[in-house]
């Protein structure tokens, strides 16, 4: 396990907290994270969880990182939060 936020997607190595920077400087969102999770055929996927405005939509979200960041940095599942939970 690493102690840094980088993971490996696709053969790429990705900075989580990097992608986050970039998400939560956008109009609209007021916190987010970003997880590298496994689907059911075990690829790495990253997935966007994102409190914010209600209007907000995933395909706006990813045209903005599209702008900012690699096309490989840019998560494709989003979920929309009420708040984020917060633990010890």
């Amino acid at each position: 396990g690493r102690k840094d936020d980088q993971v490996k997607v696709r053969g790429y190595r990705i900075e989580l907290g990097e992608i986050e920077s970039v998400l939560s400087g956008l109009e609209g969102i007021d916190s987010c994270c970003v997880l590298a999770r496994a689907d059911s055929q075990g690829n790495r996927r990253l997935v966007g969880y994102v409190v914010g405005d209600e209007s907000l939509a995933g395909e706006f979200i990813e045209g903005e990182l599209m702008e900012r960041l690699p096309e490989y940095m840019v998560p494709r599942l989003w979920v929309f939060l009420e708040s984020l939970p917060l633990t010890r």
